[in-house]
């Protein structure tokens, strides 16, 4: 069953979106906030965003969640000129609609997103990061409904980094987690995974590593033109090569 967050301020807009998506057989939940609608991006198959949450413009929204995952965003415009629409786009909504729009239309641009972004199929201890999925009870991970073959420690890792994307977990986290040793190992040993992790999700900024502080999950965009930033200004510098 798909996953569906709406992000809607107004709550008959709310309900009603959610009792149609439900009615159609998703899994739909309501959020009030640009932040909880960021925070929630990672774990639904389908984002739909609202006019304008309460705290955040709508682009700052699709910026911070594109900077965490994937999931496919449907947008609402308040005016409909080829700026918005251009804007709307560039922010990183993959549809959008304009004000008053149809609930019927935004249920069939829903269903061609899922097309085009199938979720998969996961238990309910399955950690979503975008189009990752971990199923830690299996150890099985897929990436766009791909099956991807782990090392032990690989999926260790891959599973702290994901459990909180936003999150940028130290080095000596990492070695006491995966490697239970408190910084006794090399260094060398978690750049050498993480760059073999790289390779197999097939992104060089699956995960980055914020130069003397440690590694969180990256950008799922392969455009090198919008390099990948930290979120929040605590972070002026992003190594996005293995060090």
């Amino acid at each position: 069953m798909a996953r569906v967050l709406v992000a809607e301020v107004e709550s008959v807009e709310a309900i009603a979106l959610t009792d149609s998506f439900r009615r159609r057989g998703f899994d739909a939940s309501r959020v009030v906030t640009g932040t909880e609608a960021v925070r929630e991006a990672a774990r639904v198959d389908l984002v739909v965003l609202g006019v304008e949450p309460v705290d955040l413009s709508s682009r700052e929204v699709c910026a911070l969640i594109r900077r965490r995952c994937a999931v496919p965003i449907i947008g609402v415009v308040v005016r409909h000129t080829s700026l918005d629409r251009r804007a709307a786009l560039e922010a990183g909504m993959d549809a959008y609609l304009p004000a008053g729009y149809c609930i019927g239309e935004l249920l069939a641009r829903a269903e061609v997103s899922l097309r085009r972004f199938p979720p998969v199929a996961g238990d309910a201890g399955s950690i979503v990061c975008g189009p990752l999925v971990l199923t830690p009870e299996s150890r099985e991970v897929f990436l766009h409904g791909r099956s991807l073959t782990l090392t032990r420690k690989e999926f260790d890792l891959l599973r702290l980094l994901a459990d909180d994307p936003s999150r940028v977990v130290s080095r000596r986290e990492i070695m006491a987690e995966v490697w239970a040793d408190d910084y006794g190992l090399a260094n060398r040993t978690i750049d050498t995974h993480v760059s073999s992790l790289r390779q197999k999700l097939g992104y060089q900024r699956a995960i980055l590593n914020i130069r003397g502080v440690g590694f969180r999950i990256g950008w799922w965009d392969d455009d090198s033109s919008n390099p990948a930033e930290p979120v929040g200004d605590q972070f002026s510098t992003v190594d996005l090569q293995t060090r």
